[in-house]
């Protein structure tokens, strides 16, 4: 198994609600969510790469977000999904499909909402092997409180 961080820089992810900043500061980027009442949904693009599809090349494992609760705890346990984006080539249109995994989280507590440092990580339940029109991504909902600031680092990426 192989295990390599990815930062906000190197994978650009989507926020789905709130206001984030992404910046680098003492060398290290981050994306930050200013305090506000709002669930927002953090979804990164897995590299197309760790998808090989032949005996004895890299597949995707697990995928852990690195974040920190700072102000105020969240409301609820943050939660994680992979979701695999099929291209239907005829028509353009795109199809979602949710991946079978189990998530974790580790950290100041097991529930991952008070004000510290956590991973929120999923383990996919079988390695997949993605077509030439296939993507994989991974979401992360946080329930946010009103005063809660929320910064995001990267995401951790385990092969086998």
């Amino acid at each position: 198994m192989a295990k390599k961080f990815y930062s906000v820089l190197d994978l650009r992810p989507d926020f789905s609600a709130g206001t984030w900043t992404t910046s680098i500061a003492s060398n290290i980027p981050t994306s930050v969510k200013v305090a506000a009442d709002e669930t927002p949904v953090v979804s990164f693009p897995i590299p197309r790469y760790l998808f090989g599809s032949g005996a004895g090349e890299p597949k995707v494992v697990s995928a852990a977000c690195q974040y920190t609760v700072a102000t105020a705890a969240l409301d609820a346990a943050p939660s994680m999904v992979f979701n695999t984006i099929t291209l239907t080539e005829s028509t353009g249109a795109l199809a979602r499909a949710a991946a079978a995994d189990t998530t974790t989280i580790s950290g100041t507590d097991t529930t991952g909402t008070a004000a510290g440092t956590f991973l929120v990580k999923g383990a996919l339940d079988q390695p997949l092997t993605l077509s030439d029109t296939e993507f994989l991504t991974c979401a992360f909902t946080y329930d946010c409180a009103a005063t809660t600031v929320l910064t995001i680092r990267g995401l951790w990426i385990e092969t086998a």
